[in-house]
């Protein structure tokens, strides 16, 4: 969002102005702008706003306010998940849910049979929170799929809903079978053909948008790579032509780092090492 940087940068201002702070050094506003950048902005806004109702007395600090966006991923809490785990026991039930649920059945279902609900959930909850905190680490969105029932009826009802509430497209609810064509009083079949291509001629739009933001997001979180990638080049590069300068002059010592009797590989540790701790500093706000 390149565009939006004028208003992230206007809105990090007011924060710190309400929490009696200046703006943040240049450097330290494009740390901001670079942490943030992938999510979208209502979203940014949101997190900044809860931070302020939640914590009064400090101002924020980047961290705090990505793992507030990535909270708002659109996945479900631990119990809500666990709720579905127990609503798709029964073999007539359809469910949505999220891959990270699918991926924690293994971990509680054995217990579950056994009849041990308490140590199945915890089970559950466990492997549930790994997956999720891994997911969201590499900024991965959340992924809904649709485990299907015998009750036919209910499966449209469940899959129609997850459709309007955008958790699947359209078209992965097209692997039901067929229901029994049925026309509507008074019209007939050319009218409910017609009325069909109609309404799949919307679908196709709800799908073609779906896939468009899709195509957005992995190419941010592509962009937030390459990032990453460049500036661990660049932080090593400068750290050995340090290393290089240093040892030219016989050994010395700099900023706490000593190149006597040093391979290059302890002394690039140890400057990342320095390297962070001042980053980790500067963001005392």
């Amino acid at each position: 969002m390149p565009a939006e940087r004028p208003l992230f940068i206007k809105l990090l201002k007011a924060t710190m102005m309400a929490y009696g702070k200046s703006m943040p050094e240049t450097d330290l506003a494009n740390f901001w702008w670079e942490q943030l950048a992938f999510y979208p902005m209502p979203t940014v806004e949101q997190a900044i706003s809860d931070y302020r109702l939640e914590e009064r007395n400090f101002a924020p600090i980047p961290n705090a306010i990505i793992a507030r966006c990535a909270a708002a991923d659109g996945r479900p809490s631990a119990d809500e998940a666990w709720a579905t785990v127990l609503e798709s026991r029964d073999e007539a039930a359809t469910v949505v849910w999220t891959e990270e649920t699918a991926m924690s059945l293994p971990a509680c279902t054995p217990i579950l049979d056994a009849g041990d609900k308490i140590g199945a959930r915890r089970a559950f909850i466990e492997s549930y929170n790994r997956l999720v905190l891994s997911a969201r680490g590499r900024c991965l969105p959340v992924k809904w799929m649709a485990s299907l029932g015998d009750d036919k009826g209910r499966q449209l009802l469940v899959l129609n809903d997850a459709v309007e509430k955008q958790k699947i497209a359209p078209n992965e609810a097209f692997v039901l079978p067929a229901p029994p064509v049925l026309l509507l009083p008074g019209l007939t079949q050319e009218q409910e053909k017609s009325r069909d291509l109609k309404n799949l001629a919307r679908l196709k739009v709800v799908v073609a948008g779906l896939r468009s933001a899709e195509e957005k997001l992995a190419q941010r979180n592509k962009q937030r790579l390459d990032w990453q990638d460049e500036k661990n080049k660049q932080e090593k590069e400068r750290s050995l032509r340090k290393f290089t300068e240093f040892s030219e002059m016989g050994g010395c010592e700099h900023g706490g780092i000593s190149t006597n009797g040093k391979s290059v590989d302890d002394f690039l540790r140890e400057s990342s090492e320095v390297a962070s701790a001042v980053e980790g500093d500067s963001f005392a706000v």
